[in-house]
């Protein structure tokens, strides 16, 4: 019989109110009720991990390619970034390419929640940050994981 590992992804809107409570300072009460389901979600899951929601693009900060990245052949861009958590020895560091991956295509409605939530069209790479995320999401649904999720994500409804 084999065991299937329960794993818990999180992102780190539910772990904030948590590393409140343990560095300090907690400073708002309502945040109890997080800091509980991201404890027990600790509890009742074999591994846990982070996931990093992409952040939106924003054409204020949009700059013209310098000599160095067109000869490069484009430039870096950081679509996610997110809290140090190697301290807490909670969360395990497994590779996407190790991961389950997600079986299907994103429904119609997905597809325009990340056109939405990443402010930016198909091709684009703040677009397809969005539903990467959103497929690694419901990968670990379909695979009889959790979701402890309180960012924008799981909070915008269109």
């Amino acid at each position: 019989m084999t065991v299937t590992q329960r794993i818990a992804v999180l992102d780190p809107d539910a772990f904030y109110p948590f590393r409140s409570l343990v560095k300090g300072p907690l400073s708002n009460l309502g945040e109890l009720q997080a800091i509980e389901r991201f404890i027990r979600a600790v509890v009742l899951h074999d591994q846990m991990l982070m996931e990093l929601e992409p952040h939106a693009y924003d054409p204020l900060s949009d700059r013209e390619f310098t000599e160095e990245e067109i000869a490069a052949g484009g430039q870096n861009v950081i679509v996610a970034f997110g809290p140090v958590i190697d301290e807490y020895g909670l969360f395990e560091d497994i590779p996407r390419n190790q991961r389950q991956g997600f079986s299907g295509q994103l429904s119609p409605e997905l597809l325009e929640k990340a056109k939405y939530l990443s402010n930016a069209g198909v091709g684009k790479v703040y677009y397809e940050a969005h539903v990467e995320y959103l497929q690694r999401l419901i990968a670990v649904v379909q695979n009889g994981g959790s979701l402890v999720c309180d960012g924008t994500v799981s909070t915008v409804t269109l």
